[in-house]
């Protein structure tokens, strides 16, 4: 359990830090999306750490591991994988900015008036 602990550490205070920092100087349009974003990537700086404090830990000790399975995928193939998911993310972020969002909508809503409604609701 406490080898999990940093990990738990950085990604809280990553997405803690991050929505707070994006509420109170960007705005709270794109809170959620920039802290999750932030929170995906701060666990790969840890690793480094961690390794560092493992040796220093295991001094004088041998430590037995199991060898991981490695995968032989290219640039290429893990780009295609994750673009999706940046496609995604960027049109989600695009829209959480209003002028951005409001532009989108005046080139693209369709406004019929309806009797009996226009205007009233």
């Amino acid at each position: 359990m406490l080898e999990v602990w940093p990990a738990i550490l950085v990604t809280g205070v990553t997405f803690a830090g991050t929505q707070l920092l994006v509420g109170a100087y960007k705005g709270p349009w794109l809170v959620d999306i920039a802290a999750a974003t932030a929170t995906l990537v701060a666990p790969h700086c840890l690793p480094a750490l961690l390794e560092a404090k493992a040796r220093a830990q295991c001094a004088g000790r041998r430590r037995i591991r199991q060898s991981r399975q490695r995968f032989e995928h290219g640039a290429g193939r893990t780009f295609s994988a994750w673009l999706p998911w940046l496609v995604l993310g960027l049109v989600v972020f695009a829209w959480g900015i209003p002028q951005f969002s409001q532009w989108v909508d005046q080139k693209t809503s369709i406004r019929i008036a309806v009797a009996g409604l226009h205007n009233v609701v």
